[in-house]
């Protein structure tokens, strides 16, 4: 009838309804990702929306995700590096101060020889055959002053190695003399005539000798003559060393041709 629903058709509406809204309902979960639960929780109600009743406030379900207990993380330790220790240099080594060169105490420089100045001697006067080496020694006698001597005799007949004349001052020498001592013995007779040509006479001197070097005439002349001939440079004296400055002193003033 007209007006009136079919009373086979409203079922059957009723079962396709059933149908899609199956259908969409599988297409719906096939969409939606599958997780471990879902929990269905109602939302509040939102602000000045009725609640409760009979007005029929409309009630949504928003389905939350569980939220995952969280998963701790291992953090491992940090690796502390130990630290580098590195040698702590040795100081420089300081040189050893140099020792100071030990050097040897100088010797002492020998005292200098009193220079003696030669002079060309004349030959022995009267006298023949006189040797060379009478020459050679009456020659280095310092400051040879010629004519104090009156002549030298080459001749042993006094029987001493030498022999003045006090007189004459003729001076003899013996040829037994030791040529090592032949200056000594030539510069020693010279010094006896030189005293005697410093005072003009033997007599003259031997006061003034004997006041200065003391003992008899006789003593005082070969003590004289001994320190005359010292200073004069001879090495061997027969009567006197002259350790006396003082006999020396006066030796000096009789050689330089003065009186005491």
């Amino acid at each position: 009838m007209a007006g009136s629903p079919h009373p086979l058709r409203a079922p059957a509406v009723l079962g396709a309804a059933a149908l899609l809204l199956a259908t969409g309902t599988m297409a719906l979960a096939a969409r939606v990702p599958q997780t471990r639960s879902a929990t269905l929780v109602a939302a509040s109600p939102s602000p000045g929306a009725p609640t409760g009743g009979r007005t029929g406030g409309t009630a949504s379900a928003t389905a939350v995700a569980p939220t995952s207990a969280p998963t701790p993380t291992a953090t491992a330790p940090a690796r502390t590096t130990p630290p580098v220790r590195r040698p702590t240099p040795a100081p420089p080594t300081a040189r050893p101060a140099a020792r100071p060169t030990s050097r040897p105490a100088p010797r002492p420089r020998p005292k200098p020889k009193p220079t003696l100045r030669t002079t060309s001697a004349p030959a022995p006067a009267g006298v023949a055959g006189v040797p060379s080496a009478l020459r050679y020694a009456v020659g280095r006698i310092p400051a040879y002053r010629p004519g104090v001597v009156s002549a030298w005799v080459w001749s042993d007949r006094y029987g001493h190695y030498g022999a003045t004349n006090l007189a004459t001052r003729e001076v003899t020498i013996s040829p037994r003399v030791p040529t090592g001592i032949l200056y000594s013995v030539v510069v020693h007779e010279y010094s006896h005539a030189l005293a005697i040509w410093v005072y003009g006479s033997s007599a003259g001197a031997d006061v003034s000798l004997m006041r200065t070097f003391g003992g008899s005439a006789g003593t005082a002349r070969e003590r004289a003559a001994d320190c005359m001939a010292i200073v004069q440079g001879a090495t061997w004296t027969n009567y006197t060393s002259c350790s006396s400055g003082l006999w020396r002193e006066a030796a000096r003033v009789l050689v330089s041709g003065r009186r005491l």
